[in-house]
């Protein structure tokens, strides 16, 4: 059985709109090693939350940049 897929919204008002902004850009491939406990964990949260990998590493290099005041 397959689970279904939800969206849900985001805290940050703001945030939407930098994810649909940096995905107007061109794409570039990001391949980065992480502890297999963090991908599961990061998988479970995708799968939990309806949103993709891809949306939840780019939501979360933009929130450390913002807070990082980059």
């Amino acid at each position: 059985m397959a689970l279904a897929r939800k969206k849900t919204g985001t805290n940050n008002p703001h945030l939407g709109d930098v994810v649909n902004e940096a995905q107007k850009e061109s794409l570039t491939p990001l391949h980065v090693q992480i502890a297999a406990s963090l991908h599961q964990r990061t998988k479970l949260y995708a799968v939990e939350s309806g949103k993709s990998l891809k949306e939840i590493v780019t939501e979360a290099l933009e929130r450390h940049l913002e807070q990082q005041g980059k």
